[in-house]
């Protein structure tokens, strides 16, 4: 064989190859007890991958907590049926359902509401749960 009747060029190893190493990657056959034993370990190493993702301390940003709402509770004094309370709440309304705890009465009754010496008065109505209109 003559080099001239060659079709190839002869080009020098150090400029067409790449710096990639290969390597010989193993493949169980699909079905087999390797294939379950080797998804059952990715599986295994996944979950404690997601499993201790916080527990480094150094790794996490620690912000404080917020949420919910701030207690900012009134003192309310209420007079019903001759019987005088107080009552911590957010406002009258709540005041008013904390009092009557869902209880049913019989006849209409006036309910008369204090904070800060400003009266307001309601009736209760009859027949309903925590059902009171406003009068003043």
């Amino acid at each position: 064989m003559d080099s001239e009747n060659n079709d190839y060029d002869v080009v020098p190893v150090n400029n067409s190859c790449s710096t990639t190493i290969n390597s010989n990657v193993t493949v169980s056959s699909p079905g087999s007890s390797t294939s379950y034993s080797s998804k059952d370990i990715t599986t295994i190493n996944n979950q404690h991958a997601l499993s201790g993702q916080y527990d480094n301390v150094d790794n996490m940003n620690v912000k404080p907590l917020y949420g919910g709402i701030l207690n900012k509770n009134i003192l309310f004094t209420i007079k019903f049926r001759n019987k005088e309370t107080n009552i911590e709440a957010l406002d009258e309304k709540c005041a008013i359902k904390i009092f009557l705890n869902n209880k049913i009465y019989k006849k209409d009754y006036l309910l008369e509401i204090y904070h800060r010496n400003i009266c307001s008065i309601y009736v209760i109505k009859n027949g309903y749960k925590n059902k009171f209109k406003k009068i003043n």
